[in-house]
C-alpha cells in the first residue's frame, strides 16, 4: 500500500517525538522532492498528524533540542505559537512536562506564553496546576509584567 502525505506527516511527527532529527531531515526531504508544491521547508514541517499535533509539540514535549532547534530554525512565527485540537502550543507542552530547556528555546523564537488553550488555560496555569514551580518561576521572570497584567484582566 503506497503511503499517504498524512503518512508522511504522522511518520514526521513521530520522528520528532522520540528526537530522530535525521530522519525529520530525511522525510521533509523526500516531501520536498515529491511534492514540489510545498516552496517552504515551513510547508512541511508545521503540518499536523491525524491527532492535530505537530513536530513541534512533540519536540518541546519530549526535550529533543536538536529537533526543536531545527523546526525553530525553519518554522514561521506563527507556526511557533501554532496550536493542537485542544488549543495547546508547544509551550504549553513543555510546560506541562517539565522542560525549561525547551521552554527557553520556544521564549527565545517569540513563542507566546500568554495563549490560551481550549480551556482557557496559559503555559503558566497549566505548569503550575501540575506542579512544576520550576516552570513556572521560569516563565514569570522571562513574560514581560505588563503583558501578565493584561491577560490576567482579561479573566476578570
Amino acid at each position: 500500500m503506497e503511503e499517504t502525505l498524512q503518512d508522511h506527516f504522522d511518520e514526521l511527527v513521530l520522528c520528532a517525538r522520540l528526537g530522530e532529527l535525521d530522519n525529520v531531515q530525511e522525510i521533509t526531504r523526500i516531501l520536498q522532492t515529491t511534492h514540489p508544491e510545498f516552496t517552504q521547508v515551513a510547508q512541511i514541517l508545521g503540518a499536523k498528524n491525524t491527532q492535530g499535533n505537530t513536530a513541534l509539540h512533540m519536540a518541546a514535549a519530549n526535550g529533543h533540542q536538536d529537533v526543536l532547534r531545527y523546526l525553530l530554525d525553519n518554522l514561521t512565527p506563527a507556526q511557533i505559537n501554532q496550536t493542537n485540537e485542544q488549543g495547546n502550543t508547544a509551550l504549553h507542552w513543555a510546560a506541562v512536562a517539565g522542560k525549561v530547556d525547551s521552554i527557553r528555546l520556544l521564549l527565545e523564537k517569540e513563542a507566546d506564553p500568554l495563549v490560551k488553550n481550549s480551556a482557557g488555560k496559559t503555559a503558566i496555569t497549566e505548569a503550575e496546576q501540575v506542579g512544576h514551580d520550576n516552570v513556572v518561576s521560569f516563565l514569570l521572570d522571562n513574560v514581560d509584567d505588563s503583558k501578565i497584567k493584561l491577560n490576567m484582566d482579561d479573566d476578570e
